[in-house]
């Protein structure tokens, strides 16, 4: 009599280790996913956080051109676009102020300098706020 030896796996064992294979596919997929979706979201709000720079020494430049310490408005408001980000801001004068005087002078200096609380709001981010001095 002859003994027949079979060779190779189970239909069981196939099974199995099919089973742990497409398990193991689907959790690194997800893995993925959401390691994608964290780099995305890091990456969208780094260059956000670079245009605000941007955005914050044009609003200043734009302020100190505009003379608007000389002026007697009070606010001000304007728009700009930095690659693709829309940024609206407002800027409220909280107070004139005059240089310090010198020892000498016999009349005080007029008010040349003013500052600005400037509020702005970004199509990508929340809103910021800072404080900015402009003379004439």
């Amino acid at each position: 009599m002859k003994v027949v030896q079979n060779s190779g796996f189970t239909l069981v064992e196939v099974l199995i280790s099919a089973i742990i294979l497409f398990s193991a596919i689907a959790v690194t997929s997800q893995i993925y996913k959401q390691v994608s979706f964290s780099s995305k979201k890091a990456s969208d709000v780094t260059r956000s956080a670079q245009l605000s720079y941007i955005a914050i020494d044009l609003i200043k430049a734009k302020l100190q051109s505009a003379k608007v310490a000389s002026t007697d408005q009070s606010l001000y408001m304007d728009e700009l676009e930095l690659n693709g980000v829309d940024f609206n801001w407002v800027a409220k004068r909280q107070d004139r102020v005059s240089p310090a005087p010198d020892f000498d002078d016999i009349n005080p200096p007029g008010k040349m300098f003013s500052l600005f609380q400037v509020t702005v709001t970004s199509s990508v981010n929340d809103n910021f706020q800072f404080k900015v001095m402009v003379w004439d």
